[in-house]
């Protein structure tokens, strides 16, 4: 995309994924994953108690653009999957996701955060550290196409008053940097 583009405001929408979105999410995981998951996989995932997975869409301009998905259960969630069509990275949508996900899990009492990514994936690395994400150990070999190691990440104390107020203040600068007319339906 060039420049002038990414500095352009979009209209966004966060809503709940449904099964609807199935297509238009495995086109992008196939766009950005070495190794995606697999379509029944992702079903399974959309399809599954909802009172136990997390799973949101993000739209730009009526498109879909982006997604997170998470597992929640006794107040922790763990970030299983987030992808941004590449059409639209580097435009902060990957950050709100997260970012959205994180403010969903205080709003149902969670307490914790974590998620796994690649080793040598230096984006994912800046992105959670600058979401205060912290480093807390390693899988060795946890991808299975390349036998990578995993870097486990975490953010804890979601309940805690400075937690939130971490979350909050991201979410503001998060809106002063961008100028996309976001909508939150969730």
């Amino acid at each position: 995309m060039p420049q002038s583009e990414q500095s352009a405001a979009y209209s966004v929408l966060l809503r709940y994924a449904t099964i609807a979105d199935l297509s238009n999410i495995m086109t992008i995981e196939y766009q950005c994953f070495s190794s995606p998951w697999r379509a029944d996989t992702m079903r399974a995932d959309l399809e599954g108690p909802k009172d136990r997975k997390i799973y949101l869409a993000l739209e730009v301009n009526g498109e879909l653009a982006g997604y997170i998905g998470a597992h929640y259960y006794a107040g922790e969630a763990h970030i299983t999957t987030l992808a941004v069509d590449p059409q639209y990275q580097r435009m902060g949508l990957g950050e709100l996701l997260v970012l959205t996900l994180m403010s969903k899990v205080v709003a149902l009492g969670g307490i914790y955060v974590t998620l796994e990514y690649r080793a040598s994936n230096r984006a994912a690395e800046r992105l959670y550290a600058k979401l205060g994400l912290v480093p807390v150990r390693i899988r060795k070999n946890y991808y299975q196409d390349t036998g990578e190691d995993a870097v486990v990440a975490e953010m804890s104390g979601l309940q805690e008053p400075e937690c939130q107020a971490t979350i909050e203040q991201l979410a503001a600068d998060w809106r002063r940097r961008h100028q996309h007319d976001v909508r939150v339906r969730i």
